[in-house]
């Protein structure tokens, strides 16, 4: 009885054990986690990543075995070692540690150690100097620890303490009892009271700064469990005060004041070992990637290593160092395989992956079904292999391999689909399409009867009714299968009573009153209870559906029988259905549908790429920060188990998720800034204070939120206080903030930040901006410059007042004495405008004379030919009239006589009356010379109609001429005037072209063009004469509107022509001429005058 009793309450107490049983069962403990590869190839300085450090900004720090890195979320900074005193001084880094003080501290291989400074972002050297005591013992360091008062530096020669504040140094070396076992020292750990852990090549010693005596820690050569000869690589104390010890070559060691040494099961190589949380302790190793052992017991739990055809498994076996930051991320360096971060928050989602070196994994990353039957078993249907099958009660994956079974074709070995019965009964659907049943005691599977029936459409998947039937969806309709009658029955368009409903379904749920909802790229169709029709649901007008504009990917029914609909568009909810074709549905959110909607027991859905807690209709989105991405989620390939695990499948792999575990990321990440640049050059940006001179132009400062699970979902806020009137929003890639050319003050710079659920911290980031003023814009200059511009000013008014004053004086002596000047020049002005009065009458008088005696002249001389020739005439008449009457009186005439005085009568009578006549037309033309006398009484014309008359009688009388007249002049302008004038105007110029410009030519041109303007006010009209003649010379252009000029007086010309059209167009029309020519290049007159006159 005593020892049952002992048994159960072992059982019982026995973690383990409990967990075995729950766990044994669960498809999702065969799943690994997913790991993060940070960096892209070309980003991290060399691959092998062997130390890890996180300072008290949140920065992440790489040591390397070229370099050291510091990682930010977003980019890597570069540190090398250069030829300087304030740099690196080498590159072979073993081991970080970050002191109290902020600065980090670098263990290197062969050159000492560095100290970088992030308020100067210098680096401060230490190295072994032979001749110096006060130098570390030698420059390999592989371990760095210590407090406010000193750093402990393990070396190669022994372990050297640093005073902080004398800068003093102190060995400690082997050589007595009391001292280190072993000069070889690799590890150091401080504990909580101060005492100083020690791992060597040769054990475990522990340093009490209080007695300052060492002592070797179960490293007797003789005990049973010892250290002694052990390469203790690091130390851990954990929570519950073990001491764990990881050795190059011998395992994992862990003891505590109450327990004796004793070894944990691990790999011998072990690297590095840390606290993951409460009951696990990681161990990394240089062989077997992370083993990870229960913190209680010490018993191994799992092993986490890399898996070449799974890249969400390790990138490396060969690991150097583990590190949980401040938001509990655990960040892997290994030698080979970069940096890589596992988030221990997304316990809740691991994948399952076919891995051709395990026996227990999926045959196929190709996943296009997966179903959980009553007994437990998951069965997984892939593109090539089958079926696998997880098997709960023993906790393991077998396949089932159809071409085993000879069921035909190859496409029958490709299952799209499995249904178990509420009978029990499993039907498999193959790609060919064909139907079979399986009989798990022989093993078979048996083909359907009615196969030739469903040749037509692929199936898509199938859904289990009451009764032992079941529903096969595929693209040729929708068919119910009775097994007990071996019957198959397609269901009908309502709208063609006899004809099935042929198109493609591929995804359905059904409620319990056995009412089937179906969903396909028409819509959402729906069949009753008992009913063999197809009916298609139509939405009402108001409603966002027809859900055929929508693409639906997943129909779910809840526990409260609820219908949901995921769409492109968002989440839809039954709200009722009314009749066989309407349904009223509420929309529930607007997040894109991912293929696979399941509820978890708490009633909440999740996607492969989303969770929605549906009381409070939060969205989270699920992706590279929690869980390793799965490809194509095909339909009916999602399920919950019966240990409320949710399973996905995709083209690479399975997605299981273990809600329950599930904890969203609520960590607040520090703002920080990452680079100050002044003018281009980067400063410390660890510093709250930025100082810039006069002669500082730009000002830019890089920021981030050490959120690492997502930084480019980071949302940001900024602004310069006193400058920015509003905070300025951007994300993650525009984390920059530039500003140019502040004007001399204070200001304070203000920066805050989100973590990937956009959730804004509360911290803000501050700094002080100082931009000093030069000395002309100092407050002193400024008021000696206006004390001194008050007193300038003044003297200059003053002196200003005196010269006014003095030239006032002046300006009235001249005054006067200009007033008498004047008085003088205006009496002799007075008297000078009334002599140019008289001179200007006589001018006038005289002009008048001159010009009428020109006039007389040439009237004379134009009359006095005429009139010659009549005298001559006259007296040839008057001769040979006395001639014929003294003969008549003597004697009769004879007959030749009378014929020749006749003949000269004649002749004389003939050019008396030419030359009258001529006579007469030059007294007419005389009398043209004055406007007044030919033109007649005004009125209003339309001026197109009247050049156009002109330009017909002109051509008319000029008919043995050969010229062209053209007219361009719109038939809406209308003129107030006399047309005669008009007339004489445009006539005259036609003659003047044709008799002097286009004499001897046989290609003349005449262009008259006509416009309107408005001059002052006042409408004018603009006529442009234009001719292709043989021109005016320059000489001769300014006599052409004198009287009686002319160039061909030799053909009859008088020259009163164009004096005409100027009397005419400067007295009657009140306007202007003006004429443009040059020899042989023709003429333009130009006639500018009042449309009324």
């Amino acid at each position: 009885m005593y020892v049952r009793t002992l048994l159960f309450i072992l059982i019982l107490f026995n973690p383990q054990a409990k967990a075995g049983k729950n766990d044994f069962g669960d498809i999702f403990n065969l799943a690994i986690p997913y790991v993060n590869t940070i960096g892209e190839k070309n980003e991290l300085l060399s691959s092998s990543v062997l130390s890890l450090a996180q300072d008290h900004q949140g920065f992440l720090w790489l040591g390397m075995n070229n370099g050291l890195m510091r990682y930010d979320g977003y980019h890597f900074r570069l540190y090398v070692h250069t030829p300087n005193k304030n740099s690196l001084n080498g590159s072979f880094i073993t081991t970080l540690w970050v002191a109290p003080d902020g600065r980090l501290w670098i263990g290197t291989l062969s050159n000492g150690i560095s100290v970088f400074d992030p308020k100067t972002e210098l680096f401060k050297q230490y190295k072994h100097q032979p001749n110096n005591k006060n130098s570390i013992a030698n420059n390999r360091i592989e371990a760095i620890t210590g407090d406010k008062n000193g750093i402990w530096i393990g070396t190669n020669s022994g372990l050297d303490h640093l005073n902080l504040k004398t800068e003093k140094m102190s060995h400690f070396v082997k050589g007595n009892p009391s001292s280190i076992n072993d000069n070889h020292i690799r590890s150091l750990t401080l504990d909580n009271s101060g005492t100083l852990w020690i791992g060597s090549w040769n054990g475990l010693n522990k340093f009490e700064p209080k007695t300052g005596v060492f002592e070797s820690i179960h490293s007797h050569p003789k005990s049973k469990i010892t250290l002694a000869k052990k390469n203790i690589r690091q130390i851990l104390l954990d929570k519950r005060g073990y001491i764990w010890l990881a050795t190059y070559a011998n395992g994992t060691y862990r003891f505590s004041k109450k327990t004796d040494l004793e070894k944990i099961s691990s790999s011998n190589a072990v690297t590095d070992i840390i606290q993951a949380n409460d009951k696990e302790i990681w161990i990394a190793t240089s062989n077997q990637g992370i083993n990870i052992v229960n913190a209680i017991t010490g018993k191994k739990i799992k092993t986490m290593s890399h898996i070449p055809a799974i890249d969400a498994s390790l990138n490396s076996n060969d690991l150097a160092a583990l590190l949980i930051d401040k938001s509990g991320l655990i960040w892997i360096a290994s030698d080979g395989g970069g940096l890589e971060m596992f988030n221990p928050n997304n316990s809740a989602f691991r994948n399952l992956y076919h891995d051709p070196n395990r026996s227990n994994s999926l045959t196929n990353n190709t996943i296009f079904c997966i179903t959980e039957l009553k007994n437990g078993e998951v069965w997984i249907c892939n593109n090539k292999q089958g079926i696998d099958i997880f098997d709960q009660t023993q906790g393991k994956i077998k396949n089932l391999d159809i071409s085993n079974q000879k069921v035909g074709s190859p496409e029958d070995r490709i299952v799209d689909s499995i249904v178990q019965t509420t009978l029990g009964s499993i039907w498999v659907a193959t790609q060919r399409p064909a139907l079979f049943r399986y009989w798990p005691s022989t093993n078979k599977f048996i083909p359907y009867i009615h196969n030739e029936k469903l040749l037509n459409g692929q199936i898509n998947t199938m859904l289990a009714e009451g009764d032992d039937n079941f529903l096969i969806l595929s693209n040729q309709g929708v068919f119910r299968v009775t097994p007990k009658n071996n019957d198959i029955l397609q269901f009908l368009d309502p709208n063609h009573l006899k004809k099935e409903y042929a198109q493609a379904f591929s995804t359905g749920a059904i409620q319990a009153d056995g009412t089937i909802w179906l969903a396909s790229l028409e819509g959402i169709f729906v069949i009753p209870p008992h009913s063999k029709y197809l009916y298609r649901i139509i939405a009402k007008p108001n409603e966002i559906a027809p859900f055929s504009q929508l693409l639906i990917t997943d129909l779910l029914v809840d526990e409260n029988d609820t219908l949901w609909v995921d769409t492109n568009k968002g989440l839809f909810k039954l709200d009722k259905r009314i009749g066989n074709s309407h349904a009223e549905f509420i929309q529930f959110n607007e997040i894109p549908a991912t293929n696979g909607l399941l509820f978890d027991s708490k009633k909440n859905l999740w996607g492969p790429t989303k969770y929605v807690i549906t009381n409070t209709k939060q969205y989270i989105p699920l992706g590279r920060p929690e869980l390793a991405p799965i490809g194509r989620v095909y339909s009916g390939n999602s399920i919950r188990t019966k240990q409320n695990t949710l399973l996905f499948g995709g083209s690479k792999g399975i997605l299981a998720i273990k809600p329950s575990l599930f904890k969203k990321w609520d960590y607040s990440p520090p703002i920080v800034l990452t680079e100050v640049k002044v003018d281009g050059i980067s400063q410390p940006a660890i510093n709250k204070i930025i100082n810039l001179t006069p002669h500082n132009q730009t000002l830019s400062i890089e920021f981030s939120a050490l959120d690492f699970t997502a930084p480019n979902l980071n949302k940001y806020a900024y602004k310069m206080q006193g400058f920015d009137v509003n905070w300025i929003l951007t994300d993650s890639q525009h984390r920059i903030a530039t500003y140019t050319n502040l004007a001399p003050g204070e200001y304070e710079f203000k920066v805050k930040g989100t973590n990937r659920h956009q959730e804004w911290n509360n911290k803000i980031i501050t700094i002080k901006v100082n931009v000093a003023a030069s000395w002309y814009q100092l407050l002193i200059f400024k008021i000696f410059f206006i004390c001194s511009s008050i007193l300038l000013l003044y003297g200059i008014y003053h002196f200003r007042v005196k010269q006014l004053e003095n030239r006032k004086q002046e300006l009235t002596d001249l005054i006067i004495k200009r007033t008498i000047d004047l008085e003088n020049k205006t009496n002799e002005a007075t008297e000078a405008l009334e002599e140019l009065v008289k001179t200007k009458d006589k001018l006038i008088e005289s002009e008048k004379q001159a010009s009428l005696g020109r006039m007389v002249r040439g009237i004379a001389h134009e009359l006095n030919t005429p009139l010659s020739i009549i005298k001559m005439a006259f007296s040839i008449i008057k001769e040979d009239a006395n001639e014929v009457i003294t003969n008549t009186r003597l004697k009769p005439l004879g007959q030749s006589i009378a014929n020749h005085k006749k003949q000269t009568l004649t002749s004389s009578c003939e050019l008396l009356e030419s030359n009258l006549e001529r006579s007469i037309k030059l007294v007419d033309t005389f009398k043209k010379v004055s406007a007044d006398e030919h033109c007649s009484l005004k009125k209003t014309i339309f001026l197109l109609p009247s050049l156009q008359n002109i330009v017909k009688k002109s051509s008319q009388e000029n008919a043995q001429h050969q010229f062209d007249i053209s007219i361009n002049c719109a038939e809406t302008i209308e003129l107030h005037t006399s047309p005669d004038a008009i007339d004489q105007i445009i006539s005259q110029l036609i003659n003047n072209a044709i008799t002097h410009g286009f004499k001897n030519q046989t290609d003349g041109f005449i262009k008259i063009s006509v416009t309107e303007a408005l001059i002052e006010n006042k409408e004018y009209l603009k006529i442009k004469f234009e001719d292709n003649g043989k021109g005016i010379t320059q000489e001769n252009l300014q006599l052409i509107f004198d009287p009686f000029f002319t160039t061909d007086r030799s053909s009859g010309a008088i020259g009163l022509g164009l004096q005409i059209i100027f009397n005419i167009v400067t007295q009657k029309l009140n306007g202007t001429i003006k004429c443009q020519s040059s020899k042989n290049k023709g003429c333009r007159f130009e006639l500018t005058f009042p449309k009324v006159n």
